[in-house]
């Protein structure tokens, strides 16, 4: 990968990020809004001035909304507004135009909602709205991908000449530890999904109880992914992602497979480290991936890791023929 195409990697992901972070703040404090416009805003009666409807085709078929102003009486005095939705730019849409103008008729009487601290502040439509609560959603998983894309970018300009997820933490003249470290898509995604919904969290918390129900998923991802995070993390400190040789016994550890122990073997039994184009892609993009098979003389070959991308496993499997003493065709 060349030094411009991990700086264009680096930059889009930092652009992703601040987008994410804007999207929370702008999120949080619009419910903020709506939720105190529902609580403590006072009603009145106020009296639609002009209705525009304007449309827009949509894949769903055409969609209508209404511009109003209006004419309340607040603070002894008759006020305009345009607001409809409290902190929204636009209100509700419609199937049909006539729907949109029976909803804000002409002439006609609605209630209208004022912010007692500020009377020129008023909407037609108070409350937290269910928009805003699925949008808070959106901006958890904007967080998520953007951290996901983060992560490989920032290692991409490390100084290692391991590859990106795999590290040598420890070579010295009794052992050798190569630790595979890195997280899948699909765990390393529930995990940032789950730290970005604690972050949302935080927000919501500012909110009454009440509300907070409606985000009850929040608090589950943030769960999943904290839980996630803290599997992995003791199964790094237990040492169960490592591949250790240990070269005054002679022999190789391997991780272990799920559910099932380490595995230990005399390099000297050790004949093959064979590199298989894995079967199944690694993901969407369709890089090329590989498997690292060992083959020893008493048993079948064992699959040391499997699906990861071609480049790392050539690398892996290099270090593993040297440390064993193969030829690299062997």
């Amino acid at each position: 990968m060349s030094t411009g195409t991990r700086f264009f990697g680096l930059l889009l992901a930092i652009a992703l990020l601040i987008g994410a972070v804007i999207a929370d703040w702008y999120l949080i404090r619009r419910a903020l809004a709506q939720y105190a416009s529902g609580a403590g805003w006072q009603q009145t009666t106020g009296t639609i001035v002009t209705t525009t409807v304007t449309s827009r085709k949509t894949k769903g078929g055409r969609r209508y909304r209404a511009t109003v102003t209006y004419e309340y009486q607040a603070a002894g005095e008759t006020r305009t507004g345009s607001t409809i939705v409290v902190d929204e730019s636009e209100g509700p849409s419609f199937r049909s135009e006539s729907a949109a103008r029976s909803a804000f008729p002409q002439g006609g009487s609605v209630p209208v909602y004022v912010d007692p601290a500020d009377p020129t502040n008023a909407a037609l439509v108070v409350g937290l709205q269910k928009k805003t609560i699925a949008l808070l959603y959106f901006a958890g998983v904007l967080n998520a991908f953007a951290l996901t894309m983060l992560r490989p970018s920032i290692r991409s300009f490390g100084v290692r000449r391991e590859p990106i997820r795999y590290y040598l933490i420890e070579d010295d003249a009794s052992r050798a530890v190569l630790r595979l470290s890195h997280l899948n898509a699909l765990e390393f995604g529930v995990m940032w999904i789950g730290l970005a919904s604690v972050a949302v969290a935080l927000g919501v918390l500012l909110l009454p109880s009440s509300v907070l129900m409606a985000w009850i998923g929040l608090p589950v991802l943030a769960g999943v992914g904290v839980l996630g995070f803290l599997w992995r993390f003791a199964g790094h400190r237990a040492g169960r992602f490592d591949i250790v040789v240990d070269r005054a016994s002679g022999f190789v550890t391997f991780p272990p497979r799920i559910g099932q122990a380490a595995a230990e073997q005399d390099m000297a039994l050790i004949d093959q480290i064979e590199l298989r184009d894995s079967t199944v892609s690694n993901g969407k993009n369709k890089q090329p991936t590989a498997d690292i098979y060992v083959h020893t003389a008493d048993a079948e070959p064992r699959a040391l890791v499997k699906w990861i991308e071609r480049g790392e496993a050539e690398l892996i499997a290099t270090w593993l023929r040297r440390e064993c003493a193969l030829d690299s065709a062997g």
